[in-house]
């Protein structure tokens, strides 16, 4: 009897315990990062390669880049940097050089005005797309870890030397920077943060400004590189998550967020963001009713967009709506895993446990 009444004492109390230890935490781990992009040369002269700057990774994380026969580039190079505690690669891509007739054999020429890229007119591999005349490109990464901070610029050279050196400064096309926080509470789901750096090329007060409309959708699987193309089945299942947003770094805005709960049994997560440039110049010379002064859309002063036609800045008339920059593709595959329970609640249940063991020997 006395081993009985024990097992209905353990019984009781494990219960009552259950009741109030919360359960193992289920977590994401991010396990993999993935970029494809789509870039338009809106440099206005031709350019004769393309830079990719990735910090935070070495080259030992980068697992794959979109190379020849595909891209008129080729197979790129990547080289290591560090400095001051920071860690970042560079994959290049660069034209070949003609030293005797002093030419590059390869460029990207200017798109026609207004041009925006179908899901295969930057790239080779689509029939009929008329890629090397597009004056557009495609790149595509796929890294081992999420980096810190990525940014993209066109390379132009010099025919006497051959030398490449990057032109107007990196491009309007940011990367997300990804991240999956333990949730704050055993009952809470899963967010998942897609975080990008609104471009300031320039570092002034006031960057320039850009409309951007995101797409998302999510995989009950690892994802590849393929998977993020326009004409594949995954992105077929996209839904719109941001109509349109104006982005403008100033200060105290540096960056945009946007986030959403994991869905359930969902392993990998992808945005898609379409970049324009705001007409600037609309901007500047056109005016709005502000408490009954006229002012520009456009502070010509310092650059800053005070109001848009559209109030809340989220539906870009065709005046406010500038050159196309480029898409980017990009997804992150995650592993859910549970997490242990914290020491605190392990020591309430040793605890309780021994309470019990004495209980039980009083008894005995």
């Amino acid at each position: 009897m006395k081993n009985k009444r024990l097992l209905f004492s353990c019984g009781s109390l494990c219960g009552f315990l259950a009741g109030f230890l919360p359960g193992p935490v289920m977590a994401s781990t991010i396990t993999g990062s993935l970029s494809n992009f789509d870039v338009v040369n809106n440099t206005h002269h031709e350019t004769h390669g393309f830079e990719i700057e990735i910090h935070g990774i070495s080259s030992h994380d980068v697992y794959y880049t979109f190379n020849a026969p595909y891209i008129r580039y080729g197979q790129p190079s990547i080289t290591n940097h560090s400095s001051a505690g920071d860690q970042w690669v560079t994959i290049r891509y660069e034209s070949q050089w003609d030293p005797v007739n002093k030419q590059f054999l390869q460029a990207t020429p200017v798109p026609y005005v207004g041009f925006i890229p179908s899901s295969h007119s930057c790239w080779n591999g689509g029939l009929g797309s008329g890629y090397a005349a597009s004056g557009c490109e495609h790149f595509g990464v796929t890294l081992g870890r999420t980096p810190t901070l990525t940014r993209y610029r066109w390379l132009t050279g010099n025919p006497q030397t051959g030398v490449l050196s990057a032109i107007d400064g990196d491009i309007g096309l940011p990367s997300p920077v990804w991240n999956a926080p333990a949730p704050a509470a055993p009952a809470d789901p899963q967010v998942v943060q897609a975080e990008i750096e609104i471009p300031n090329p320039e570092g002034l007060p006031y960057g320039p400004a850009y409309w951007v409309k995101i797409y998302k959708t999510e995989a009950n699987h690892d994802i590849a590189l393929n998977n993020l193309l326009l004409d594949d089945p995954l992105l077929a299942n996209e839904t719109v998550e941001v109509e349109w947003e104006l982005l403008q770094a100033k200060p105290g805005a540096r960056l945009a967020l946007n986030q959403d709960i994991l869905g359930n049994g969902s392993q990998a997560v992808v945005r898609r963001y379409e970049f324009y440039e705001y007409n600037t110049a609309w901007g500047q010379s056109n005016l709005f009713n502000d408490n009954g002064t006229l002012i520009p859309y456009v502070d010509p002063a310092n650059g800053e967009v005070r109001a848009c036609v559209v109030d809340g800045c989220n539906a870009p008339t065709a005046d406010e709506l500038g050159n196309y920059i480029g898409r980017q593709i990009a997804g992150v595959n995650l592993q859910v895993q549970a997490v242990p329970l914290p020491a605190s609640s392990l020591l309430t249940v040793s605890g309780l446990l021994m309470l019990l063991g004495l209980s039980s020997k009083k008894d005995a």
